[in-house]
């Protein structure tokens, strides 16, 4: 399978992980050139059209999921006999792995992974997504910490062929099988929360707390067996966080929690509030309708026993002795009923008169405490158990001294049971984190683990043509800063990328109001040079790159040509260039005059002539060091050449071939008295 490509668009890199349904690969998107991981159906599986049709919709269903615990889905295909899922590739290891190199882990540790996954499979729950196969297999830890749980609505698709006969797929779930998958009965959100109580064991014990040779044994156990509790296998568990894993580990759906957001809610104050009662169940049994087998040995050894006829023929007792016996068996008989019925009467008093009322616990999340507190009171509650709690750090958004926690949160609770309010009593003033090269996803995910409220967080966008584009530029406040996390807007400045504009025309400028006109449309000032220039004054740009009106990536940088002013000792002379066409020249003809001197090379003159003679003024600028040079072209071929040197001009032949000629007359000097060839036998005469 490595190198090949699914889809024409998933290449196939590495083989990175298996199960009994699928393997995993490490691909590259080659369209979007980002890695994805690939999962693709074993090909035992792919002929089974029920089992296809369930495994695409399922992941099509948990496509639509989208949270940062949850690992994305991007696309579901078939490539020939080939069925694959392509999800976002996670640069991490497993919790197993985790749980296998380290375990048990720091409970804080512990906690925190738990917290994360019940935010995923809350999120799951509310799409009516049920996970069914919670275990630290599909549960990725990425290396900057972040939890990521995977093959959500697969695990639907393999539970009608999970506990089976030999069926190598069980042995990596029967471990964290809820007792109503054992049985065969419909999973809902409460068999997640009993699987994920059995992830929380694993990290806190480093051990499972059902284990067997075979998987039928596991999951009679799961129906049946108590297990080791937390706390006796590591006492530096708190009784809070024990409390958590016994109730998410009842084997009656309705002793435990009703939902994973009440359990991440227990998750959340456990280690705030370490030290609590014991969580003890008012269930007796999940199954309630077992099936006994009544034991056959006795019936056996009667059956193999010799029939004694002698044993039914012993003489009749005396009728008085049977009369004693009867009276006797009638005394004991009622002294029995007696205290049977003494018994039932003291049940009946203990439950009518001395059993706690339960009450239904309101939400006074959100509350003033003083309101809270007479809320509950309300409800039924008893004032002395009502219990405050400050919050001096506080990371919520409710109003200071009002309440951002309670426990219980919610259901039918004793009327006398403790309540624990915790009150907001101050902001917690944490560090910036430096999130400057981050994207912008990665930067706003750091806040909101901060406790930043998603609706403090502001982006701006900025173009740039060094920082890459979704990149983060710069942050307010600064990274180190402390800051009111709940309270304080934080502002993340993010690249859009280098964007195209038109160069503004700045010649002629002065420098410094050529770098303003740059600046304002969004370019930098690149090298500067000094020239001489006969015609632009010292000081002014004279040519610029890249050119006015060329676009050019916003923020990039222009060069810019200055003039220094005339050249030390430049003579300016103005040439009157006299272009004679030989005659048979076809008309009209092409006329070039281009000049070399101390400002460099350029073409004076380029017209269409339509005459057999003309006359052109070509200035030129000389110095002591550096002549001018004219030189003639007509249709392309050179026709003639003049040297000035100050005043001086000086004609050299041409050594052109169309018989044309030409003749330089310096400005406002004295004519030249030599004469020349050009070479074809026109006359060359300066004057």
């Amino acid at each position: 399978m490595t190198g090949r490509t699914l889809g024409g668009r998933y290449q196939i890199l590495e083989r990175i992980g298996g199960g009994g349904m699928a393997i995993v690969y490490r691909g590259m998107d080659v369209l979007l050139r980002r890695p994805v991981a690939i999962k693709t159906l074993r090909s035992e599986y792919a002929l089974d059209m029920d089992f296809v049709r369930r495994f695409k919709r399922e992941a099509q269903a948990a496509a639509s999921l989208s949270h940062p615990s949850v690992v994305n889905i991007y696309d579901v295909g078939q490539d020939g006999e080939i069925h694959y899922i392509v999800m976002e590739y996670v640069d991490g290891k497993t919790l197993k792995q985790v749980i296998e190199e380290r375990a048990p882990l720091p409970v804080e540790e512990a906690v925190e992974i738990a917290r994360q996954i019940c935010e995923a499979l809350a999120h799951a729950h509310d799409h009516h997504i049920i996970h069914r196969d919670v275990k630290p297999h599909n549960i990725l830890i990425s290396k900057s910490g972040r939890v990521k749980v995977t093959d959500f609505g697969i695990a639907r698709a393999m539970s009608t062929n999970t506990i089976t006969h030999n069926s190598s797929t069980v042995l990596g779930s029967v471990h964290y099988f809820s007792p109503e998958q054992a049985r065969g009965a419909i999973a809902d959100a409460k068999s997640d929360v009993y699987s994920l109580g059995i992830v929380l064991y694993e990290m806190l014990t480093g051990r499972l707390p059902f284990s067997g040779e075979t998987p039928i044994s596991i999951a009679l156990k799961h129906l049946q067996e108590p297990f080791v509790e937390p706390r006796a296998l590591s006492p530096r568990i708190p009784q809070s966080v024990e409390n958590i894993v016994l109730r998410a580990l009842m084997k009656d759906p309705r002793e435990r929690y009703q939902s994973v957001r009440a359990m991440a809610d227990d998750l959340e104050r456990a280690l705030l509030l370490p030290d609590v009662p014991k969580f003890i169940s008012s269930a007796q049994s999940f199954d309630d309708s077992p099936s006994i087998q009544i034991p056959i040995i006795a019936a056996d050894r009667a059956m193999k026993e010799p029939f004694d006829e002698e044993a039914i023929e012993e003489p009749e007792a005396p009728r008085s002795l049977k009369r004693k016996i009867l009276v006797t068996l009638a005394w004991i008989f009622g002294f029995g009923a007696l205290v049977a019925l003494a018994a039932v009467a003291a049940i009946y008093i203990v439950v009518t008169y001395l059993r706690v009322p339960m009450v239904q616990m309101p939400n006074v999340v959100g509350m003033p405490y003083l309101q809270a507190r007479n809320e509950l009171v309300a409800h039924g509650f008893d004032p002395a158990k009502i219990r405050e709690v400050l919050d001096t750090k506080s990371t919520s958004k409710v109003a200071q001294g009002d309440v951002e926690r309670q426990s219980p949160t919610s259901g039918m609770v004793q009327a006398n049971q403790e309540i624990t309010l915790v009150v907001k009593a101050g902001t917690a003033q944490i560090a910036m984190p430096q999130l400057v090269g981050y994207s912008e996803s990665e930067a706003e995910q750091r806040l909101l683990d901060l406790g930043v409220p998603s609706g403090h967080i502001v982006i701006q966008t900025q173009a740039s043509s060094t920082v890459p584009s979704n990149q983060v530029m710069s942050t307010t406040p600064v990274a180190g800063t402390t800051f009111a996390s709940s309270t304080q807007q934080i502002t993340l400045v993010v690249s859009s990328g280098a964007q195209s504009a038109a160069v503004p025309n700045v010649q002629g400028q002065s420098l410094s109001s050529a770098s303003s006109m740059l600046k304002a449309d969004g370019f930098s000032v690149g090298q500067v040079t000094n020239a001489p220039s006969a015609t632009v004054p010292a000081g002014q740009v004279i040519s610029q790159t890249p050119q006015p009106g060329q676009q050019a990536a916003a923020g990039s940088a222009v060069n810019l040509v200055v003039s220094s002013g005339q050249p030390a000792g430049a003579t300016a002379v103005t040439a009157n260039v006299n272009v004679s066409l030989s005659p048979g020249t076809s008309l009209p003809a092409t006329v070039k005059v281009v000049v070399n001197d101390v400002f460099g090379t350029r073409t004076a003159v380029d017209t269409s002539q339509s005459s057999a003679q003309a006359t052109y003024a070509v200035q030129v600028t000389t110095t002591p060091s550096h002549p001018a040079q004219i030189d003639v072209y007509a249709n392309g071929q050179l026709i003639g050449s003049d040297v000035v040197n100050g005043n001086t001009v000086t004609a050299s032949g041409g050594g052109g071939s169309s018989g044309n000629a030409s003749s330089t007359t310096p400005a406002n000097t004295a004519p030249s008295s030599g004469k020349g060839d050009n070479g074809n036998g026109s006359p060359h005469s300066t004057s």
